[in-house]
C-alpha cells in the first residue's frame, strides 16, 4: 500500500503508510523528503519515527514539514520500488483586532 497525499493541520499527527510485501520477508523501509533521506532533515526525526509497519508517523507535524516524501520498501533482492505523496501541513490563522495591541501596550 503506498502512501497517499495528505493535508494535516500543523501541530496535528501525521501517517504515512507503506506498506510492502516481499520473500523473503526482511523488509526495511526508507523514507525521504524532497529527495533526502528523512534522517538527515533538521529537527523532523527529533518528532518523527519509522514503524516497524513501515509508516512514516509525524507527531506534531509543522509548515516546514510540507513537501513530497518517498518511500523505498527493500529485502535487499532487486530493484526496490518508490511510492511517492504530498504532504501539505497547513496551520490555522488567528485574526485579532486592532485595539487588542492597545491592551497589552
Amino acid at each position: 500500500m503506498p502512501p497517499r497525499n495528505t493535508t494535516e493541520l500543523e501541530g496535528s499527527r501525521v501517517r504515512l503508510d507503506c506498506e510492502a510485501a516481499a520473500s523473503p520477508a526482511n523488509i526495511t523501509h526508507q523514507w525521504f523528503r524532497n529527495g533526502v533521506d528523512v534522517r538527515l532533515v533538521p529537527g523532523l526525526m527529533s518528532r518523527a519515527q519509522i514503524g516497524s509497519d513501515g509508516a512514516l508517523v509525524i507527531a506534531r507535524a509543522v509548515r516546514d514539514d510540507t513537501g513530497w516524501y518517498r518511500c523505498r520498501p527493500t529485502n535487499g533482492i532487486g530493484r526496490p520500488p518508490d511510492a511517492d505523496a504530498y504532504l501539505n501541513v497547513t496551520c490555522k490563522w488567528t485574526v485579532k483586532p486592532q485595539w487588542f495591541d492597545t491592551l497589552i501596550a
